[in-house]
């Protein structure tokens, strides 16, 4: 398989994984507790940090 064949298959597998995509950020939340904000394409979303 040529790299660029190999790079295309790789990113079509990726591109449908749920956290593909994002950019993260460091929060606290009125409580304190550290989440992160997601930032994506259709918007943003606020994880736990425990999940990864």
């Amino acid at each position: 398989m040529l790299r660029e064949d190999a790079m295309l298959e790789y990113l079509k597998i990726a591109q449908d994984l749920e956290m593909y995509g994002i950019n993260y950020f460091n929060i606290k939340n009125k409580k304190g507790s550290e989440l992160w904000l997601g930032v994506d394409a259709l918007g943003l979303n606020i994880y736990d940090k425990k999940d990864k």
